[in-house]
């Protein structure tokens, strides 16, 4: 057995949604999302070229992480390098690694952004005063009563009545910076694409890293309460999905410490480790996470990259990424 012990102009209207408000879409009803005003849309270009000036460096920032979990897969798996631990592996256990390490490092925040400013959705909700500026406050019309109620810019938010513009991001540290080891990267027989113990991964997190999984929206972003019928997958009790659309991203973690069991699960047998977690990431509904299948048609590395290139850091997955060069 194997122990761990570490415990603006007016904005126009538009049919898309705002990316960046995505996540709180979840709380509330908002049918129509304004578009952002010209001096905010000058803002988040300006941010966005601070991102793609860095590009080079995220790039190596992931390469020099992905080495650095491989050299503790080696040791797991008893190879004396991270090159002789990648050619060991299948085309399945690589395309897990390339694609769950970009979901971590390049796509997954540690901190969040917050909200600087809000503006209602509707400036002629007939409510005085007018105006579509609701930072200091505002009145929205009551969906019952129909009457105008005073409310603070976050509560018209949580009303689905408001939409707010974000704080530039300045923290750009990413959770796979506080992955401290791999335990298992599952292929899968015969190159199936389903599920099940296949075509997954299972990590160890650090203290900051577990707590955020743990405690959805103090940090992570891009993470969120799985919505997943079946539920953890056990002797897991708890689990975690990316926010919205597919191939979408799903941990399974203990709640606490304490809960932590001996698992018996493929690739993990015999391991106790209270901060272990297992992560795939779903093609489709029918939660298929080989990378290496076809979906409508796509193959399933491109299909990710497809999804993912504009989140995050954004870019590619750095599929070329070679540890023995």
């Amino acid at each position: 057995m194997q122990i761990v012990t570490s415990l603006s102009s007016r904005p126009a209207y538009c049919s898309d949604t705002s990316l960046i408000s995505r996540r709180w879409q979840r709380i509330g009803t908002q049918p129509e999302m304004p578009c952002l005003s010209k001096m905010v849309a000058i803002l988040i270009a300006a941010i966005w070229m601070v991102v793609a000036a860095g590009s080079v460096l995220a790039q190596t920032a992931l390469s020099i992480e992905r080495d650095r979990l491989l050299d503790t897969y080696a040791q797991r798996i008893g190879v004396a390098s991270r090159c002789e631990a990648w050619n060991q592996m299948t085309a399945v256990q690589r395309g897990v690694f390339l694609t769950v390490t970009d979901l971590l490092g390049k796509r997954s925040f540690m901190v969040n952004n917050y909200p600087v400013a809000y503006f209602k959705n509707n400036p002629n909700d007939g409510c005085l005063p007018e105006g579509d500026d609701c930072t200091n406050g505002c009145k929205v019309p009551d969906d019952q009563t129909g009457w105008c109620d005073s409310v603070t810019g976050y509560d018209c938010w949580m009303r689905g009545k408001c939409y707010p513009v974000f704080e530039p991001r300045t923290n750009f540290e990413t959770a796979l910076n506080h992955v401290t080891r791999i335990w298992a990267v599952n292929g899968a027989p015969g190159n199936e694409c389903g599920g099940g113990d296949f075509n997954r991964l299972y990590f160890s997190a650090d203290d900051s890293l577990i707590y955020l999984i743990r405690n959805f929206g103090f940090g992570l972003p891009e993470w969120d309460y799985s919505s997943d019928p079946a539920g953890p997958h056990g002797p897991f009790n708890n689990s975690s999905e990316t926010i919205s659309g597919q191939p979408r991203g799903q941990m399974h973690f203990w709640r606490w410490d304490y809960e932590a069991q001996i698992l018996s699960r493929f690739g993990v047998e015999g391991i106790y480790d209270p901060h272990i977690v297992e992560i795939d990431i779903d093609y489709n509904f029918s939660h298929d996470s080989n990378p290496e299948c076809y979906y409508d048609g796509t193959y399933g590395r491109f299909r990710y990259q497809n999804f993912w290139f504009n989140r995050g850091l954004g870019g590619s997955a750095e599929y070329e990424y070679d540890p023995c060069l």
